[in-house]
Formats: C-alpha cells, structure tokens, sequence
C-alpha cells in the first residue's frame, strides 16, 4: 500500500449523474475548488456526450491522478484510460448504487470523499480488473436474463411521460417468462457445464456486488454466480434472497464456482450482456479472463490521531486504510 501523495489532481464529472445534478455545476465546482484547494489541476464537468474527450484530456494531463464523478460508464470509461495511462484514478460516488465508490471509500459522500482527498487521507492501492472480449468490467458482467431486465430499466428511465413509463413496466411480466429459457453456459476447468437463465461473473466475492461493504473478497479470482430457475417468481425469490438473506448460496436454485478465466457461450453468435450494468453485445464466446492488480486506486485511509503523552499535543500516524477500503481491495 502507497501512501505517498497526490501533488495535482484532475477532476472530471458526468453532469447528468446523480450527484452532480443534485448538486448543480456551479455547487460541485465550488466544493471541488474548497475541498482540493492548490492541489486542483484542473476540473471538467460535460455532459455525458463530452466524458470521454474530457477523460482523454485530464489522463493525458500532467495531473497525477484523475478523480472521477459519475456513474458505472462513467467509471468503466475511466478505468480504461487509467490502465493505458498507468495513472491513479479515484472513483467517487457519483451514480445511484456507487457499489465501487462505497468499497473505496467506506460508504462517505461525495463533500466527505472530496474532504479526504484534500486532506491527504487516502493511500494508493492496486485493484484486479474482469476482461470480456475486448471490454472491461470492474464488478460484475451478467449474461442471460440480466441484459434484458437491463434493457427495460433504461426504457424506463427513457420514458417521457408517467403514462409511458407505467407501459414499460407493464411489459415486465409478459416478456420475463420468455427470458427464464437457459442460454447462457459456462465452460471452465473445474466447473461442470450447465445452461443457465441467468449468470453473473463477479470479481471477488459476489456479496461485495450486492451492496455488502463488509463482505470479505477473495482477490484475484472471480466468484461465478449462476440460477438454475424456471419460472419468473424463481427468479424472483432467488434475487430476493441473496439481497436480504446472507445464506443466499444454501439455495439449491443457486450454482456456485471459482475461475480465474472462462467462456461464456450463448445460442446465438453475438451475446447479451451487462458490463456493471451497462448493456453490451459481444461475438459469442465471450472470453472472460481476470488481470489481477491492474489498475491504480485511490481508496480511503483516515489518519489515527494520536495525543502524545508528554506534550498532550496533537499528532497524526501513518495513514491507515479504512475498513470498508480493506475489505475491499
């Protein structure tokens, strides 16, 4: 763990995340400038059609790390540049479940999180990164009934008028019975070969993905989570469970195994699927692999503060890792 400092940061956000629409521009400006101070290189907040130019910009910067505002693509984006720039990058929570902003950074909003960047209490640590074909992922990648389930949630969003909306979610229960078909299997040594309705691919431990910052994660492997359901309230129940009932794994619905690399293969020649709940299309098999320590994390570490005994003055120690950071990493 590195605990030496950041001297410039560069700081791009999604002004259509959830954070900084709340927020508004000219709020998150005023809070980045107070909380990082002499330390700001340089700050983009674009709309999600300019993140990608403003990424490009702030790694190729002289900036030492890029801290990031926004959501799954938003991070994904980034995590891309960074691996290519071999630069740090800070995910913030900037999104709607922030699962790898919370990991980082022990569950602290975005005035704390900026707060602990200015104050120099984080480290820099390395995190393992999943592969699919040519894409990346950073939690999870999700086959079978995932994508679709995907796929209305954006119409959802994308709905106009309440009206359209309230159609959108009409359509739930006549299009889930079709999607509980297996058509996703996943072949790798040690794993026996099953067609799934639904598979989920997790780096680490799959508990992290369900929001569980205290969930211990087994580094450098993925977890492969796969439903063995047929019929809509399987699926149902079975996702019910593992969001509220620790001993999700003890379903007998439930399939679980530990790979390093895979295929997933589909009945088609182009599959479906969620990279950390973004939807892809990739040329079936997707080859899914790990790169363990690949990309350069910023992640919490509060100083302890200690008094020291003779001069009852304060001091601080080394900086510590938080323990949702710990955990995580």
């Amino acid at each position: 763990m590195d605990t030496d400092k950041v001297a410039q940061f560069a700081v791009v956000a999604n002004a259509l995340s959830g954070t900084a629409s709340t927020m508004g521009e000219e709020a998150l400006h005023a809070l980045i400038n107070t909380a990082i101070g002499d330390n700001l290189h340089s700050c983009d907040i674009v709309l999600p059609e300019a993140v990608e130019a403003a990424l490009e910009r702030a790694f190729s910067s002289e900036a030492d790390a890029v801290v990031v505002i926004g959501g799954d693509g938003t991070c994904r984006s980034a995590a891309k540049f960074a691996i290519k720039a071999k630069k740090a990058v800070a995910f913030l929570p900037g999104g709607t479940m922030n699962l790898l902003p919370n990991r980082h950074w022990g569950g602290l909003d975005i005035p704390a999180t900026l707060k602990a960047l200015g104050e120099g209490a984080y480290a820099t640590s390395k995190m393992d990164v999943g592969h699919v074909n040519e894409e990346i992922f950073l939690i999870a990648a999700a086959f079978g009934v995932a994508p679709a389930l995907a796929r209305l949630r954006e119409e959802h969003r994308a709905s106009e008028t309440f009206v359209k909306g309230l159609q959108t979610l009409i359509q739930v229960p006549k299009i889930l019975p079709h999607l509980m078909r297996p058509s996703a299997r996943l072949e790798a040594i040690g794993v026996k070969r099953r067609h799934l309705a639904a598979l989920a691919i997790v780096i680490g431990n799959a508990d992290l993905a369900l929001g569980r910052l205290d969930a211990e994660s087994d580094s450098q492997t993925f977890e492969c989570v796969g439903a063995e359901v047929k019929s809509p309230l399987d699926f149902l129940v079975v996702m019910a469970r593992a969001f509220f009932d620790p001993n999700w794994r003890d379903d007998d619905k439930v399939t679980t195994s530990y790979i390093k690399e895979g295929k997933v293969y589909s009945n088609s020649r182009r599959i479906a699927m969620t990279l950390d709940g973004e939807i892809h299309r990739l040329a079936s098999p997707a080859h899914v692999r790990l790169m363990a320590n690949q990309l350069k994390v910023l992640v919490h570490a509060p100083a302890i503060v200690e008094i020291a005994e003779e001069t009852h003055e304060l001091k601080l120690a080394e900086p510590q890792l938080s323990e949702a950071a710990e955990t995580a990493i």
